[in-house]
């Protein structure tokens, strides 16, 4: 143990800066700022009841298009519901952790379009907006979840 510890001392050590400290430090405030900001969307939507409304509500829409529901056939829907409320549980700062796949890997075998992809964003903002989400929290939603595009479409 003694030698380990000697050779782990035995490594050079960068020391920071000042400007460098001050420098994580702001970007340590900012990351726990958004973490904030994240809270305060799943809180403010009104938190797990309203996700699992959301969700269920969102998939009864995009389950009775005709252009998006063939993505689903042979899925257990109540499985991608039960992820989808962890993934946006998740995304918009609530307490749950999601454990799923990442994006690519769940979707990339689906070959979902662009075209497709923003059918979705319209359904889940005429879901938000039939919930009376407030417009501003719609959009602090859909910039969370709009990286998720490239990792969604494959087709």
């Amino acid at each position: 143990m003694a030698r380990l510890v000697a050779g782990f001392l035995s490594y050079p050590v960068t020391v920071c800066s000042e400007t460098d400290v001050m420098r994580l430090e702001r970007e340590l405030r900012i990351s726990l700022e958004e973490r904030a900001m994240a809270a305060s969307i799943y809180e403010s939507i009104g938190g797990a009841d309203a996700v699992a409304a959301a969700v269920d509500k969102f998939y009864d829409r995009v389950l009775g298009d005709p252009d998006l529901a063939p993505y689903f056939t042979g899925y257990a829907v109540s499985g991608i519901k039960r992820h989808q409320r962890a993934c946006l549980t998740a995304a918009l700062g609530g307490a749950e952790l999601y454990e799923g796949r990442d994006m690519a890997a769940a979707h990339g075998h689906l070959g979902v379009t662009d075209e497709h992809f923003d059918r979705v964003v319209v359904h889940l903002v005429a879901t938000l907006t039939d919930l009376n989400v407030p417009g501003d929290i719609i959009g602090e939603i859909g910039a969370k979840l709009a990286p998720l595009k490239p990792q969604i479409v494959s087709a």
